[in-house]
C-alpha cells in the first residue's frame, strides 16, 4: 500500500496564490492557506475549501506510468501509428482540440487504464479523502489527457461542472492525477461549492455569465499547484476556470470522477453502463457529454476540413473511417474521409475487421472486465483494488509487463514470469457507523458546552458511539481469491 499519506506534511504539496497579485502578497496568502491545511486533514480541507491535492506517487513512478501510457497506445487497435513515433514527434496529436482529453475506447477500457484507476481510487480511500458519510462510492468513467508541448489549451470562463444525472444527496467530484514530471495548475474560487444557491443544482456545465457575478468570482480566483504524482480532487459545484496556456512540455494526466451517493444505480443507469463495459464503448463522462475526437467547431470551419482528413487517415485504423459529404452553397459538394467525432465501440470495430477480412476469429477487444473492475462503475460499499505499493507494472528491457495471468492469456508478448498481484479489499463505512459518529459528535459538543463530564462518558458508552470519523477499512486478499 502507499505510505500513510495522512502523515505527510501537506505544506510540501499544497500551494496557492492569487492570479495577478504581487509575489509577496501571493506568498503571504499561500502561507495562510498552508497553515490552515496543516491543522486539518485532506477530507476536512476538501469539505471546507472545495478542493484538495493529495500526494500519491514519486516522480519516478510518474515516468513509469508515462511508459504505461505509451504502451497502452501500442495496444490500442484504433491507432495505427507506432506509439514511440507519436511520443517523440510533438506534431502528432491523438486527439484534436485544446482540451486534449482522449476519446478513443481504449483510453477508457485498456487493461492498463483499468489498473491505474484502481490504484488511484485505492490511494484516495486509504487517505480517507472522499467525504462518503455512510454513502456508497461510484467511479464514473473518465480518461487520459495528453496535450503536446506548446499547444494552447482551450480556455474556459468561470463556471461550475454539475452532473445532470446526479440524484438528491449526491456529491460528485472531478479532478486528475498529474503523471507529468512538471507541476500543473488548477484555478478556482475556494469555498464556492458551499454557496446556498448551488445546493442540489445538477444542470451540467454551468457557465457564469452575468457581468457583476463574473467580476465577483474573478476577484476570488486562486491558483492551486498540482505537483507531479499528486491527485487533485474538487467538488463539481466549485467555481473554477481554465486559463489559456501553452506549456513548453507534454502534459499527461488521468482525469478521475467520483460520486458519493445513496443510490443503487450508476449515473447513467445499470443497463447503459453495463453495455459500455460489455461492448468496450466510448461512455459519457459525468457531465453527460460524449468525449469527442475532434471539436464540434471543426465541422463549421472549412480551413480545418483538409487537416481533419489528413489526420484521420494518418493516425487511425481504416475500419473506423467514414466518407463525409459536405453540401455547401459556397464550395459545392465536397467529400472527405474522417474519423467519427464519437468513435464506435471496440466490439463494432472487431465486427468490421471480421467482415472485411473474412476472419471470424479476428480479435481487437480487450479481455472482459473482471468483477472488481466492473464494481468500480456501480455504487458500492466494498471494492477489491490494486494498489501502488503492489503495482502490477514492471519495466523490462524492451517492454513493459503487467503482472496478471488473466491478461497474459490474451497478450502473449507479455512476460509470464510474474504472479498475479493480490488486490486489497476496501470496506467503506456503513450508514449506521456514520449515524453513530454524528450522534456522538453532537453529544460531545453538548457535553463540552455544558462542561458535563458524565454526559461525555454517557455519549461514548453508546453502542454505536465513536469519537473518530469512520474511515474505509483495508483487508489484503489472498492471491488465490
Amino acid at each position: 500500500m502507499l505510505p500513510n499519506v495522512g502523515r505527510l506534511n501537506i505544506n510540501d504539496h499544497l500551494h496557492t496564490e492569487q492570479i495577478g497579485a504581487p509575489k509577496r502578497k501571493a506568498r503571504a496568502e499561500a502561507a495562510v492557506a498552508q497553515e490552515q491545511v496543516t491543522n486539518s486533514d485532506y477530507q476536512s480541507f476538501l469539505i471546507d475549501n472545495g478542493y484538495v491535492v493529495v500526494p500519491m506517487i514519486s516522480v519516478e513512478m510518474c515516468y513509469l506510468l508515462q511508459r504505461v501510457f505509451v504502451y497502452h497506445l501500442e495496444e490500442s487497435p484504433e491507432i495505427v501509428r507506432f506509439p514511440t513515433t507519436i511520443w517523440n514527434d510533438p506534431t502528432i496529436d491523438v486527439v484534436k482540440g485544446g482540451f486534449s482529453a482522449m476519446a478513443n475506447p481504449s483510453s477508457f477500457h485498456h487493461p492498463y487504464v483499468r489498473v491505474i484507476i484502481e490504484m488511484i481510487v485505492a490511494a484516495l480511500l486509504e487517505s480517507d479523502v472522499i467525504p462518503l458519510q455512510g454513502r456508497k462510492l461510484e467511479v464514473p468513467y473518465d480518461r487520459f489527457g495528453f496535450r503536446r508541448a506548446n499547444k494552447e489549451n482551450t480556455g474556459e470562463a468561470v463556471h461550475r461542472d454539475n452532473a445532470p444525472f446526479a440524484t438528491d444527496g449526491d456529491d460528485v467530484f472531478g479532478g486528475w492525477t498529474n503523471f507529468s514530471g512538471y507541476e500543473q495548475t488548477f484555478l478556482c474560487c475556494p469555498g464556492t461549492h458551499n454557496e446556498p444557491q448551488v445546493q442540489g443544482m445538477n444542470t451540467g456545465f454551468a457557465e457564469i455569465k452575468e457581468a457583476q457575478e463574473v467580476a465577483h468570482y474573478e476577484s476570488k480566483i486562486r491558483k492551486v499547484t498540482v505537483p507531479p504524482g499528486s491527485t487533485l480532487i474538487f467538488y463539481e459545484r466549485l467555481v473554477h476556470k481554465v486559463a489559456k496556456t501553452n506549456a513548453p512540455h507534454d502534459i499527461v494526466r488521468l482525469y478521475v470522477g467520483l460520486r458519493a451517493t445513496n443510490a443503487t444505480s450508476p449515473l447513467f443507469g445499470q443497463e447503459v453502463t453495463q453495455q459500455w463495459i460489455d461492448d468496450q464503448a466510448v461512455p459519457k463522462i459525468k457531465s453527460a457529454q460524449w468525449p469527442r475526437t475532434w471539436p464540434v467547431s471543426y465541422q463549421f470551419n472549412p480551413k480545418m476540413w483538409d487537416e481533419l482528413q489528413r489526420w484521420s487517415m494518418h493516425l487511425f485504423n481504416q475500419h473506423l473511417l467514414y466518407n463525409h459529404v459536405v453540401n455547401s452553397a459556397k464550395y459545392g459538394r465536397l467529400e472527405y474521409i474522417r474519423i467519427p467525432p464519437v468513435m464506435p465501440s471496440l466490439r463494432e470495430l472487431q465486427q468490421r475487421v471480421r467482415d472485411s477480412t473474412e476472419n471470424p476469429n479476428a480479435t481487437v477487444m480487450y479481455p472482459p472486465y473482471d468483477d472488481s473492475e466492473r464494481a468500480l462503475r456501480f455504487p458500492q460499499q466494498q471494492f477489491d483494488l490494486h494498489t501502488f505499493d503492489r503495482c502490477p507494472f514492471r519495466i523490462g528491457e524492451n517492454n513493459i509487463s503487467i503482472r496478471s495471468q488473466d491478461y497474459n492469456k490474451q497478450h502473449p508478448f507479455l512476460p509470464m514470469k510474474h504472479q498475479k498481484e493480490a488486490r486489497t479489499r476496501f470496506i467503506l463505512p456503513h450508514p449506521t457507523e456514520w449515524a453513530g459518529y454524528k450522534a456522538t459528535q453532537f453529544q460531545l459538543q453538548y457535553a463540552r458546552k455544558m462542561q458535563a463530564t458524565d454526559n461525555r462518558q454517557r455519549a461514548l458508552a453508546h453502542p454505536n458511539a465513536t469519537a473518530r470519523r469512520p474511515a474505509p477499512e483495508q483487508v489484503l486478499k489472498n492471491q488465490s481469491e
